[in-house]
């Protein structure tokens, strides 16, 4: 028999996996052996105590080994360059899509920065369009749409709300979990009717904030938990 494999699209197991027993569950090999090639051992495709350490401490740690150097420098390169990279293309596409938020945008920034010179940090975080318009496209296109973690030696029960598993979900030593960001950043009982559509508004409404407290592991684009990359 195969690894026992479950697929959640329920912010709550979520937050159960990455965060409230983070300890509980593990990239695992198969993930480790399938991007080895790509990221090689570094922090971001490691187990146990090597990522908690500070950039500096690991590469002291690992001094006398190059090639997981290498590694570490390409994790983050990759964490750093693609996922903005993924970003910019999808909001490219959505201005082209959306000439309305276009206008608006230009003219948000226009306000703000009215000169010919480069905009300060405090004016970038003043401008909430462009910070909805940011999150609606990461709600939409997250830039890792899903991501998969295994259950350890010991069981587990996720917490799931879902009518059909009201006392949770057991999960086997060992279990592949799989949870799409993709899906739950679309979910029309989170997310309204409209969940489908790019609407920077809801970000500047009401519901909004009310999503963001009642669920708070309903939008993750850059994960969250532990390992939750800090933007």
């Amino acid at each position: 028999m195969g690894t026992l494999k479950v697929v959640t699209v329920d912010p709550s197991n979520v937050k159960h996996i990455i965060a409230t027993s983070f300890n509980q569950f593990e990239k695992g090999e198969k993930f480790h052996d399938m991007l080895e090639g790509f990221l090689g051992t570094g922090i971001f495709n490691s187990d146990g105590d090597t990522w908690k350490l500070t950039f500096l401490d690991y590469l002291v740690t690992v001094s006398n080994d190059p090639s997981l150097i290498r590694d570490s420098l390409i994790s983050f390169l990759l964490a750093g360059r693609d996922t903005t990279a993924s970003l910019l293309t999808f909001i490219i596409y959505v201005l082209a899509l959306h000439p309305d938020v276009c206008n608006q945008l230009a003219k948000e920034i226009n306000e703000t920065v009215c000169e010919d010179r480069l905009c300060t940090f405090e004016e970038i975080k003043s401008m909430r369009y462009l910070r909805a318009t940011i999150n609606e496209t990461l709600r939409l296109f997250p830039p890792v749409p899903f991501n998969i973690r295994r259950s350890t030696s010991n069981p587990s029960i996720l917490p799931s709300n879902s009518s059909e598993a009201r006392d949770g979900l057991f999960l086997y030593p060992r279990c592949s979990v799989t949870y799409s960001l993709l899906h739950i950043h679309r979910r029309k009982d989170i997310w309204g009717e409209d969940a489908e559509d790019f609407k920077p508004e809801r970000w500047l409404a009401d519901d909004s904030k009310r999503v963001h407290v009642t669920n708070p592991f309903a939008f993750l684009p850059f994960n969250g938990g532990p390992r939750m990359v800090k933007t």
